[in-house]
């Protein structure tokens, strides 16, 4: 199962952000699963391969003083956390529903919040819908090209927080095709029983406008892209096409690149003629 789990939280207290706060909202989501499912929460956990969720960092309007930036009381912020699995859905959706119900808190790191609400939609975004099953994205897809004939079709994507790929031991801050897609499959078919093939070579970059920044992660920094990059299909195969367009679906749960579960590769996707 695909989910968006749209968090809005409000701080008990103003905090000065004096941590790495992806650190800690990935230490909440293990937290939260430990509640429900200790066994589910160590599995994934010690699962040394791809992880079946995605976090984003904590979105909002900073305080700030002269040295430091602040969380500030009763402010409102938004997480995202996505689900790629039936098992992390469940387990997650019966921790946060309850915990947002009445004035219960949460801890993230040294911090207190109140759950404000809790969707499984973004109300302003609409690539961040409603869950789906991997089998329904597929399909989506399939009827989307069952309408007579399409001459091209471009993908969209707007890469919100830093995104980069390893090549290598290198870090690689720029938006191959081919490393983005090959991110999604690997994801895809980790999690999903309808498997895609590689298809990279059937895309190209129309128009790109992006920058480099660094964002902040366990023991430094790492540099990534955001800004928006078009890319068209160069293939009217519905082999190809279809499960390009599954995959670009797909990115918008499972972001994109390395260190997603840490607030890295955060895109919101979408395609079109």
């Amino acid at each position: 199962m695909l989910a968006n789990f749209i968090i809005t939280f409000t701080p008990v207290e103003t905090y000065p952000l004096t941590e790495d706060l992806s650190r800690h909202i990935h230490a909440f989501f293990f937290e939260a699963l430990k509640q429900v499912d200790e066994k589910l929460a160590n599995e994934t956990h010690d699962n040394q391969g791809l992880k079946p969720f995605a976090c984003s960092p904590l979105t909002g309007k900073y305080g700030k003083t002269s040295t430091q930036v602040l969380l500030v009381k009763g402010m409102k912020y938004q997480l995202k956390i996505s689900t790629l699995s039936e098992p992390l859905f469940k387990a997650f959706s019966s921790y946060i529903f309850p915990a947002s119900i009445g004035a219960k808190t949460v801890s993230i790191g040294k911090m207190q919040f109140f759950i404000e609400s809790v969707d499984l939609k973004s109300p302003n975004i609409p690539e961040w819908s409603e869950p789906i099953s991997y089998s329904s994205a597929y399909e989506q897809s399939e009827n989307y090209l069952k309408n007579g004939s399409i001459d091209f079709i471009n993908l969209r994507f707007y890469f919100k927080t830093p995104t980069s790929f390893k090549k290598g031991n290198v870090n690689y801050p720029l938006p191959e095709p081919a490393l983005i897609f090959k991110s999604l499959i690997s994801k895809w078919n980790a999690f999903s029983d309808k498997k895609i093939d590689p298809l990279t070579d059937r895309l190209y970059i129309t128009s790109c406008r992006i920058n480099t920044k660094t964002y902040s992660v366990k023991n430094g920094e790492a540099t990534g892209f955001v800004g928006t990059c078009k890319m068209r299909i160069s293939s009217k195969d519905k082999k190809i096409t279809v499960p390009l367009l599954a995959l670009t679906k797909f990115a918008n749960y499972s972001g994109v690149g390395q260190k997603t579960t840490m607030g890295m590769g955060v895109v919101r996707a979408n395609y079109g003629e």
